[in-house]
């Protein structure tokens, strides 16, 4: 019996070591690779790099902070154009994406799903750079092809990404037809999930399409939905390329015009590449890793007390 015992207690302690040695490798990388950044970006904001003494940047505690949150009027528009960027991306595109996912799962055949899935998937794997340079093409407000079919059309053309009325709207409607794809499919798959018999039990009680979108496919596409909002929200905070390609064309600075499309990232990047501010540069990280923390926090408040109820 005591023999047995200890086999059984070698043979934990050998799969417990096993499970280290696997697990190690992993938790140094996460440490170093996600958690180390952000320390540092700590300590770097509190620094002031302009004021180098000895060669090395002076302390300066939370000037940094104190200036982002009480001081700098372009960071509160960075802010403001930041959130109006996320809500009307997400408030766009994942309704579309969901609409384009029932259509694509209502088709009869297989091939022409895989075709349609394919089709709405093949701009989100093309590069960035390469897009928003095409749609500095299409907006072009003499040239471009958006304003040509317009004027076909009778209809008033647009300055797009030389008005400060329209130019981060554009932006948002390029990335929004970039990124389609990825909704689309995860909708897609959401929808797999559903049983099709509750389908079949809403039409033999006589409910028709919409009602059956509304009673039967939005409520099990919560969790779905709570996810690509959560994921939405993180990748928007940081838009940064095509904001500055499509607004620093020419002679324009990133940004323009007059700072209508100045977001989070773009901000943090200007103040510490081109102003050389690396500790007030870093603060505006850290902010903005609190400020989406938060959002996020509140997303998952919100999707839990909505599947509670």
């Amino acid at each position: 019996m005591k023999n047995r015992f200890a086999r059984r207690s070698s043979y934990f302690r050998y799969q417990l070591a096993f499970a280290w040695m696997v697990l190690i490798p992993a938790l140094v990388w996460l440490i170093a690779m996600r958690y180390g950044p952000i320390l540092y970006l700590g300590f770097l904001s509190t620094q002031d790099w302009v004021k180098l003494s000895a060669g090395q940047p002076a302390f300066v505690g939370l000037v940094n902070y104190q200036e982002a949150l009480f001081k700098d009027e372009l960071f509160l528009t960075a802010i403001k154009n930041t959130l109006h960027y996320v809500f009307l991306f997400v408030i766009i595109q994942l309704p579309l994406a969901l609409m384009i996912a029932v259509w694509i799962d209502s088709l009869k055949k297989e091939s022409s799903r895989q075709l349609a899935l394919t089709a709405y998937f093949l701009p989100l794997i093309t590069s960035i750079t390469a897009t928003s340079v095409i749609f500095v093409f299409l907006y072009n407000p003499v040239n471009g092809l958006f304003n040509f079919i317009l004027r076909n059309l009778g209809l008033h053309t647009l300055s797009f990404l030389k008005s400060p009325d329209t130019a981060l709207n554009s932006v948002i409607f390029m990335n929004v037809w970039k990124n389609l794809g990825f909704p689309v499919v995860i909708f897609y798959a959401g929808l797999q999930t559903i049983p099709k018999e509750y389908y079949d039990a809403a039409s033999i009680d006589g409910a028709n399409v919409l009602r059956r979108f509304r009673y039967i496919t939005i409520p099990l596409l919560k969790p779905t939905t709570a996810l690509l909002i959560i994921i939405q929200i993180v990748e928007t905070m940081k838009v940064f390329t095509p904001i500055y390609i499509m607004t620093g064309t020419g002679s324009n600075q990133p940004g323009g015009p007059i700072n209508s499309t100045l977001v989070w990232a773009l901000h943090i990047f200007n103040q510490a590449f081109r102003f050389n501010r690396f500790g007030y540069g870093a603060a505006l990280a850290e902010l903005m890793f609190v400020f989406a923390f938060i959002l996020l926090a509140i997303q998952l408040r919100l999707s839990r007390v909505q599947s509670e109820n």
